[in-house]
């Protein structure tokens, strides 16, 4: 008889239904995640009594007593049979402190190349953050690259913007941003791998870093504006902008053209367009000069005329 394995969720199912099990899920690793399959294939109430995690190392003394070694001065350690994640995690315990700073930023990372969030966020430093921390009622500053490598006018883009779309008292309430989209990927070890080490050239150069797993901006849009975020503003080259009425990615929506655009430019949404260099004269290239399909010509001027796409003065080039 062929008997095909089980999904996660097929396996959860099976444990909701039966009645024999019953009790608590409490683990410091991917206890809650896994917790999480059993609410959300049903049946739950029969099976889940109480799920806990202790990752506060405080939080964690009150529940099982003192320990003489934790994870880091706020986690305790014990091992965890979960798979995955939790597996990364139960490595990452026998370990020591500079392993495991790294592993962090490793596991974080593992939750989008893993399918199971679609954006995580690191700090300045290169340490994960929670992103209602870093982005609360912030104004926002995107740029979308692959920062391979992070280059000089990488740099000069997000400054440029910050300093000439912003009004001078939203200044000290604004936050620039490198984003790093990833495509669906097999070999997670040499992803994961590249992608630490472009957030430590980021984290090198001060800028705190999303990693998305999104495909469209307004999508990424839509993420940001959960933290209450009064502007988005999304930094591209000139060329990068115009590039996309060439390829027309957005042909695969209903919509179109019209759909993308007016699911990105929704109120507080703007994009900042930096002058690319013309390959042909070597001058800076502006928006309004672009050489775009005849068919989106009007579209372009609309949308320069309306506010909805700045562009942005080029920064005198570095010295060296």
């Amino acid at each position: 008889m062929r008997t095909e394995a089980l999904s996660a969720g097929q396996k959860a199912l099976q444990l909701n239904l039966d009645r024999t099990w019953y009790g608590t899920i409490a683990e410091v690793g991917a206890g809650q995640e896994v917790a999480r399959w059993f609410f959300a294939v049903g049946g739950a109430a029969g099976t889940v009594a109480k799920t806990i995690s202790a990752y506060d190392m405080t939080v964690s003394d009150g529940i099982y007593g003192k320990s003489h070694r934790y994870v880091t001065p706020s986690c305790r350690a014990w091992p965890t049979s979960s798979r995955g994640i939790g597996s990364r995690w139960t490595w990452w315990m026998c370990r020591g402190h500079s392993s495991s700073v790294r592993m962090s930023a490793a596991i974080t990372l593992d939750l989008v190349l893993e399918k199971l969030g679609r954006v995580v966020m690191f700090g300045p430093d290169g340490h994960p953050v929670e992103p209602s921390r870093g982005l609360c009622k912030k104004h926002v500053f995107v740029l979308r690259e692959s920062f391979r490598p992070l280059r000089p006018v990488d740099l000069d883009m997000l400054a440029a913007a910050t300093e000439q779309v912003q009004e001078a008292p939203e200044r000290g309430l604004a936050v620039s941003l490198a984003e790093i989209p990833i495509a669906r990927v097999n070999a997670l070890d040499d992803v994961r791998g590249d992608l630490l080490g472009r957030l430590d050239t980021l984290a090198a150069a001060g800028l705190p870093t999303l990693v998305t797993d999104v495909g469209e901006l307004f999508r990424v849009a839509d993420h940001l504006r959960r933290y209450a975020t009064p502007r988005v503003v999304f930094v591209a080259g000139t060329q990068t902008f115009t590039a996309l009425f060439r390829e027309k990615p957005f042909e695969n929506l209903p919509g179109g053209v019209f759909e993308v655009l007016g699911r990105l430019f929704t109120r507080g949404v703007t994009l900042a367009l930096y002058p690319d260099r013309d390959p042909r004269t070597g001058e800076p290239l502006q928006a309004s000069a672009a050489e775009v399909p005849s068919e989106y010509r009007h579209l372009l001027r609309h949308l320069l005329d309306n506010g909805l796409i700045h562009e942005l003065r080029a920064l005198p080039a570095r010295p060296g």
